[in-house]
């Protein structure tokens, strides 16, 4: 009978304790770090942060904290996690702009899934997409894919990649036309466009890579 007595009490205790904790801000969020941060504006963020200083941190919403950092255009994914006592770590994985179609109302930049995510000025390593007239999510996602199998170290050589058609492409580096064609085979035609880079002729055609076709 003692022992079920002294059971209930720290039942009771832990009952009243958890309690407390939870309806009184005893615990208290007092830092809040924010890692792989690059192209998220730090305004965009505090906007959805600075509200959780103070707060008792039991009671936040890490999901809906996440879900409202995801909604941001860079955003890709977004983790939040509550390290006690007071810090909540926000880990931001961002989106990787791969193209970049020029547009009316500016540069819509694009990922490797295809997707148009933030308007706004192109980066250094992005690649134009040419000759389309809307944002056909297929068409940039075999674009960024033909970008994709092609070493970081010659992506800098492009000056664009132009849709002959919506599944065609031709790739310009300085004056040279290296007739891709479809996003298919990638793998060796990216061996062959680095071959192609380094022969003379205007216009080489890769499309029946490992074969390659020259054009004065």
């Amino acid at each position: 009978m003692k022992k079920l007595l002294i059971a209930i009490a720290l039942v009771v205790v832990i009952g009243i304790v958890a309690a407390c904790l939870w309806f009184f801000p005893i615990l208290k969020v007092g830092n809040v770090v924010i890692s792989q941060r690059d192209q998220t504006s730090e305004a965009d963020i505090a906007a959805i942060t600075d509200g959780l200083q103070g707060q008792n941190i039991l009671r936040v919403d890490t999901t809906a904290v996440a879900s409202a950092l995801s909604a941001l255009p860079w955003v890709a994914e977004a983790r939040v996690a509550k390290k006690f006592p007071d810090t909540i770590d926000v880990s931001l994985v961002e989106h990787r702009a791969v193209l970049v179609a020029e547009r009316e109302d500016g540069d819509h930049l694009i990922d490797a899934n295809g997707k148009v995510f933030v308007v706004a000025h192109r980066l250094d390593y992005t690649v134009p997409i040419t000759n389309t007239k809307g944002d056909n999510q297929e068409t940039f996602q075999a674009a960024a894919s033909i970008i994709a199998s092609i070493a970081e170290s010659e992506r800098g050589k492009i000056t664009e990649i132009k849709a002959v058609t919506p599944y065609s492409f031709d790739i310009i580096a300085g004056d040279k036309t290296i007739v891709w064609g479809a996003a298919e085979n990638n793998g060796e035609k990216a061996r062959a466009f680095s071959v192609a880079l380094q022969r003379s002729e205007s216009t080489i055609d890769i499309t029946g890579a490992p074969t390659i076709s020259v054009q004065e």
